[in-house]
């Protein structure tokens, strides 16, 4: 996920922030399936991702950096691992009988491709 007016985005913008994203999810043998450009001043931003991750059952949130989740971190980590550059916070959940997505619905990647609206990532087979 990218975060296109973060402090943080050097020269090469979403280009250079993709190329992080991909790099943190092969250190942790994961594939990124599609990556979420949003604005902070784009409402809803926060529901399409957590909506994605329960959709297609996504078993982690890969970040360029944590800025671009900024006071969101606890959400995201209600439903999938999350990672940064600097940092990975695993899946937490939201209490007592929730059951994480990923465990909940099983896809296949080739399901996944075309659909995804956030820089999500599967766990490799």
């Amino acid at each position: 996920m990218v975060k296109l007016d973060s402090s943080g985005m050097v020269s090469g913008g979403a280009e250079h922030a993709r190329r992080v994203i991909r790099s943190i999810a092969e250190e942790r043998a994961l594939i990124v399936v599609e990556v979420l450009a949003y604005r902070s001043d784009q409402q809803g931003w926060i529901f399409t991702l957590l909506e994605t991750v329960h959709r297609f059952g996504i078993h982690a949130v890969v970040v360029a950096d944590i800025e671009h989740v900024g006071r969101f971190t606890k959400a995201v980590t209600g439903v999938a691992d999350l990672h940064s550059p600097a940092q990975s916070w695993p899946y937490s959940g939201y209490g007592v009988g929730y059951v994480r997505p990923s465990r909940a619905r099983w896809v296949e990647l080739d399901e996944l491709h075309g659909d995804v609206t956030a820089a999500l990532a599967a766990v490799r087979p």
